[in-house]
């Protein structure tokens, strides 16, 4: 069997897919899963970063994104005519089924399906909010086929690299302030008074991209730690599983926490209406301002001016909660 898997990826995209992939490939052991997704680009890491070498995808085929619309209609074009080569048995579109996705986009997903000549697509009904998670609600995407739950967690990669240097004896807390978006970011000055009031074993550890450096150098000047930033995947990964517990805010390095095991105390905005996006577990300790109008907003920065969901969040019960799981 031959399926296809189209979607956009990033860091956080690829790994709310988990329970899902490894459910296709736990119901479909020997069948040949191929996905296509976005190259990677300035600031965001590609599906294949994530998920190459993990036993869950066989293959990955990009499909190039240009500003230019021309240009990007010929590139799909040209993905639609290499896919049509092949014989496919099932397609899916692999895309959260809640805002900002829209049917739209949905619809257009299906569309380079049936013209890669994928007889059966599967795709989601409809784009709306929901409590449920992403997680589940991709795995309820895939029921048609008959899948079972086949676990959360991140498989180990079948290569591995050389552990950080970081300090013995310390407990090593995953910190991430930065995000893609100014709206989800906590102040730098809260986070630092959340590090200083922790036990002095803990050592913090700042984990961002290059467009994160800043922000993630100035907590590190506020409270010493190891500067963990724009590293390689594979690098980021092994640090991250010598962690203990990560305190951040709502980002892709979140989920790789999650999936990696590690309890997440972590720090919601009001740019989702739900919880959909909140870490896969319940040993999580999730903050998110209730009740306000402006909720699910969908901003890349408030709109209002006053982050007003962020500046809720309360450093003493934050600090209580790291030190719980601890």
């Amino acid at each position: 069997m031959n399926i296809l898997l189209i979607a956009n990826c990033r860091l956080g995209d690829s790994l709310v897919m988990l329970p899902a992939l490894r459910a296709l490939r736990q119901r479909f052991s020997d069948a040949r899963i191929v996905l296509a997704s976005e190259q990677a680009g300035q600031g965001y890491v590609a599906a294949q970063d994530v998920l190459r070498g993990r036993g869950l995808i066989d293959d990955f085929v990009p499909m190039e994104s240009h500003r230019w619309g021309l240009l990007r209609a010929w590139k799909r074009l040209l993905f639609c005519h290499r896919m049509h080569r092949e014989r496919w048995d099932v397609g899916i579109v692999m895309m959260p089924p809640v805002p900002p996705l829209t049917q739209r986009l949905v619809h257009r997903f299906s569309l380079y399906l049936k013209w890669c000549g994928v007889p059966k697509i599967i795709a989601p009904d409809k784009v709306a909010w929901s409590e449920k998670l992403v997680f589940e609600q991709l795995l309820e995407l895939l029921a048609p086929l008959g899948i079972q739950p086949a676990g959360f967690e991140l498989p180990l990669p079948q290569k591995t690299v050389d552990l950080p240097s970081f300090p013995v004896g310390k407990r090593l807390l995953a910190v991430a302030p930065g995000a893609n978006m100014p709206l989800k970011i906590w102040p730098v000055e809260q986070f630092a008074a959340v590090l200083t009031g922790l036990p002095e074993d803990v050592h913090p550890v700042y984990f961002g991209g290059e467009n994160e450096r800043v922000i993630c150098e100035k907590l590190a000047q506020l409270v010493p730690g190891t500067l963990f930033v724009g590293h390689p995947m594979a690098e980021v990964e092994t640090a991250m599983r010598q962690c203990v517990c990560y305190l951040g805010n709502d980002t892709g390095v979140m989920h790789l926490a999650a999936a990696c095991g590690i309890k997440c105390v972590v720090l919601f905005s009001g740019h989702s209406k739900s919880r959909c996006w909140e870490p896969f577990g319940t040993r999580h300790a999730i903050f998110r301002a209730e009740g306000l109008p402006c909720a699910g907003c969908l901003a890349y920065e408030c709109p209002l001016g006053t982050r007003e969901c962020m500046a809720h969040h309360d450093v003493s019960t934050v600090t209580a909660a790291v030190r719980e799981r601890l």
